[in-house]
Formats: structure tokens, C-alpha cells, sequence
């Protein structure tokens, strides 16, 4: 098994998915914090995955050396991090637009809930 070096549209792809799946698993907060700790390192960390995972990477089919490759270049790590940023401001602001609406409707159909009458629908269901 070789390594080889990913080309830019293959890197954006990988970003991509990274940012995607750490955005969509809900841990924004643990990842950017680990990458930017990993991230002054990034460049050894990949060597030492080659030397060491290469072998195993033989008996195992399938085995995803490209995000290794990816991963080992810093400013690939700066890229997934803006991009988790980003995904999850987007996020964010769809959850706001969502519970404006919800409120609007509230107003409007004068079904503006106390706390108690909330508590009861979620508690009993009435």
C-alpha cells in the first residue's frame, strides 16, 4: 500500500466531509479544540501514521490513508476548522429562523403557552 498525495479537489472533498460529520456528530467544541492543539505538530504526526500505519494498512482493506494524508498538512487543519465554523453558524442561524417562526406563529394563532400549560402538554399530553 503507497501513499499518495491528494490533489486539491480531493482535499476540498475530504474537508468537506470532516467539517460535515463533526458538525453533524455535535462535537464543533472538541474537534476545533483538538485540531488547533494538533495543528503545530500535524506535519509529525502524519509521518509517524505512515511509519506506523502503513503496515497494519496492508492487512486491512480499505483502510483511509487519504484523511491521514490530509490531515497531515497544517493548513489543511486551518481549513476544516473555518469550515466546521461555518457549517455551524449555518446551523445555528436555520434553528433561530425555525423557532422565530414557531413564535410568530404562537402570536398569531394567540396561543401564546404559560410555562404550566407547556409542561402539561409535554408531560401528559393534553
Amino acid at each position: 500500500m503507497s501513499w499518495k498525495e491528494l490533489s486539491p479537489e480531493e482535499e476540498d472533498a475530504l474537508i468537506e466531509k470532516v467539517a460535515q460529520k463533526v458538525v453533524d456528530m455535535g462535537i464543533e467544541f472538541p474537534a476545533t479544540f483538538l485540531m488547533g492543539t494538533v495543528r503545530p505538530v500535524a506535519y509529525m504526526a502524519g509521518q509517524f501514521g505512515r511509519v506506523y500505519l502503513e503496515p497494519i494498512g496492508f492487512f486491512l482493506q480499505g483502510f483511509p490513508t487519504e484523511y491521514l494524508a490530509l490531515l497531515e498538512k497544517s493548513e489543511n487543519l486551518k481549513k476544516i476548522m473555518k469550515r466546521v465554523e461555518e457549517l455551524t453558524e449555518e446551523r445555528d442561524e436555520i434553528k433561530r429562523k425555525e423557532k422565530r417562526e414557531r413564535q410568530l406563529k404562537e402570536v398569531e394563532s394567540g396561543e401564546k403557552k404559560t410555562l404550566r400549560a407547556r409542561l402539561r402538554r409535554i408531560l401528559i399530553g393534553s
